[in-house]
Order: structure tokens, then C-alpha cells, then sequence
């Protein structure tokens, strides 16, 4: 998909299934994603104390299970969020995942506090030694001076080797304080500071190809969260037409493809086009994906492909590495156009 937001959907999925047996996470690459998600929880930074292995009983799907977890005590030497007290007990999930302290050793904690009153953690998040942690330290410290926040990312092709064209254009992060633009350079790279806190939408236009990539909802909810981000560039060409329903060319009308990956319409993530003077559209460089093709006339409701309203009836559209597609038809009724 084109918005990389694995970081903070994984780190959320740590937070809301504490309790899980999966041996896979994956831990955030900043300091600042990760604090997206993680604000309001416990973080401090602390020397264990002691330490015991203790049974204790979870509740999962209805039922209970039993396992068998690490009990830490810690002297709270410096306290970031969740308002720790002085000394804190935090347990581990008795999992693979668990993050395994040592008496005597001073720790950075990120942790969540349950329904309960425990506090646990665990290799999901960015719990580390303290120094091993200069890099969150330094950030949680600088936290009270904080405003706004940021988004970066990386516009990229999913086969280097096959790519087309360059990764140069312009990024736009449009939100409630406006536009916030910047330019795309040939490494691909790019980083927008200094942004107001909410949603944004975010659009990049290379500077060689017509089609539009968009992502909605890239969200900034605290002073100092940024928000990982990305465009992946493919290496097919997707073309067809839009008419109405005597077969009348449709021009200047809006066309998407929708990511499908689950099979269904998700509006979040997509490319945009336009039809020319006779009707024509034309995506360039689609990765190998599901998607779901809709137009948009000018102050009339979308048509999905080939022609219905409703997202569920449209036809799912694969498109497959390296092979062209064309010939597509998005038939829009004459009754819902602006004339």
C-alpha cells in the first residue's frame, strides 16, 4: 500500500493485545512514531530493584490462561508520562516477546498500564537499556518544548530493477492549517516539520508522470509525534475510458484506483487521475495490487467499475507485475452528470 504506517498499526496492535502470543513485532524506527502511539502511557526511567518470577492469570476470548511472567520493582529515577510513582512493579506478558531486566541495571520503560493497575512491557516497544536509549532519552527531555509535529517518508519503487522514470516530484501534506509542501529529490527521501497537530492527506505528483498518489488520515495526535509515511511506485500502466450511458465521452472527470487489498473499497489509500478532452485516463507506474476502479464526474456521485454506485457490486481489479492493462470502462448514467 502506498502509506507505510506499519510502525505505528503494529505498535497499536501491542498496546490493544497485550496478551498475545506472537513471537513477531516490530518496533518503531523513532523515537517520535513510536510516542504516537504510545503517549499517555508509563514511561520513566529506572534501576530494577528486584526481581521474581510469579504466576499470573490473564483474560483472553472469555477465558482464563495461566503463565508464568517476571515481577520487576524499579526506583523511579526520572518519570515521562503516565505519571509513575517513585518506585513502580511492571510485569512482563509471559510470551516470547518478553524483555528480560536484570537487577541493578538502569532502564528507559515504555509501558501500558492495564484495566487492572499493572503496568507491562515487552520487546514491542522501545524498552531498552539506558545506554542504549540516548536517542528516546533525549527526546522524552525535550518533549516540554515541543510543538506540532512531523512527517517523513520515502517515495520508492517496489522493483528497483524494472523502475520507470525517476522518484522526484513534490509531496503535499494538506491539513487543518493548510498546505505544507516539499520537494522530492532523486534520493526519494523527504521530511515536513513544524505541522499542526490532526489528520492530514497527503499527495505526491512526480514530476514525469501525470498520476497522483494519495494517502488520507496520516494522523499527529501530541506535540512531538511525527507519523511514518511512503509512496510505493510500480511499473505498470493502467489505462481506459469513462463514458455515459449513450456512450458519450465523460472529460475532465476524476478516476481512482482504490486499494483493495482485503478485497473490499477502502477510500484512505489511492491513485487519481483525469480524463482528457475524449474521456481518456491513464495511471502510470501501478504496482502489483487489488484495486477497485471508480470515476467521479464534476458535482455528481462516484461510479465504481463498470457501473454502480454501491462499492460492494464493483468488480475487484488485479493488476499483475510488469503486465499492462487497458481497455478498462467506467460507465457513468447521464442522469447524475453536471452538463
Amino acid at each position: 500500500m502506498l502509506q507505510i504506517r506499519a510502525a505505528a498499526i503494529l505498535a497499536a496492535i501491542c498496546l490493544s493485545i497485550p496478551f498475545s502470543a506472537f513471537a513477531l513485532c516490530f518496533v518503531p524506527p523513532r523515537p517520535c512514531s513510536w510516542y504516537a502511539v504510545h503517549h499517555g502511557q508509563p514511561a520513566f526511567i529506572g534501576a530494577a530493584l528486584s526481581e521474581e518470577t510469579v504466576s499470573d492469570t490473564f483474560e483472553s476470548g472469555g477465558r482464563e490462561i495461566h503463565r508464568t511472567v517476571q515481577k520487576v520493582t524499579f526506583n523511579v529515577e526520572e518519570p515521562f508520562d503516565g505519571s509513575p510513582k517513585k518506585t513502580e512493579v511492571v510485569y512482563s506478558e509471559g510470551t516470547t516477546n518478553d524483555f528480560h531486566f536484570k537487577v541493578g541495571e538502569r532502564y528507559l520503560v515504555y509501558g501500558w498500564r492495564e484495566k487492572d493497575g499493572r503496568i507491562r512491557t515487552d520487546k514491542c516497544t522501545r524498552t531498552a537499556p539506558a545506554t542504549e536509549a540516548e536517542e528516546d532519552i533525549s527526546f522524552l527531555r525535550s518533549l516540554p518544548t515541543q510543538h506540532g509535529g512531523e512527517i517523513f517518508g520515502i517515495v520508492r519503487f517496489v522493483s528497483p530493477g524494472n523502475a520507470i522514470g525517476t522518484v522526484a516530484g513534490t509531496i503535499t501534506e494538506s491539513g487543518t492549517d493548510g498546505e505544507h509542501k516539499s520537494r522530492v529529490s532523486d534520493s526519494g527521501l523527504y521530511e515536513l516539520s513544524g505541522l499542526a497537530l490532526g489528520d492530514y492527506r497527503e499527495t505526491f505528483i512526480p514530476d514525469d508522470a501525470g498520476t497522483e498518489y494519495v494517502s488520507s488520515k496520516i494522523s499527529l495526535p501530541v506535540n512531538g509525534s511525527c507519523a511514518d509515511s511512503g509512496v510505493r511506485l510500480g511499473n505498470v500502466p493502467v489505462s481506459g475510458s469513462v463514458i455515459d450511458d449513450v456512450g458519450k465521452p465523460v472529460p475532465s472527470s476524476d478516476v481512482f484506483l482504490f486499494y483493495a487489498l482485503d478485497g473490499h473499497y477502502n477510500p484512505d489509500v489511492f491513485l487519481r487521475t483525469r480524463t482528457d478532452a475524449f474521456g481518456k485516463f491513464s495511471f502510470s507506474r501501478v504496482e502489483a495490487a487489488k484495486f477497485i476502479l471508480a470515476a467521479q464526474a464534476a458535482n455528481s456521485t462516484m461510479t465504481f467499475f463498470p457501473s454502480t454506485f454501491e462499492s460492494s457490486k464493483t468488480a475487484v481489479i488485479e493488476i499483475r507485475d510488469g503486465t499492462p492493462l487497458s481497455g478498462l470502462i467506467v460507465r457513468i448514467p447521464g442522469s447524475l452528470r453536471t452538463n
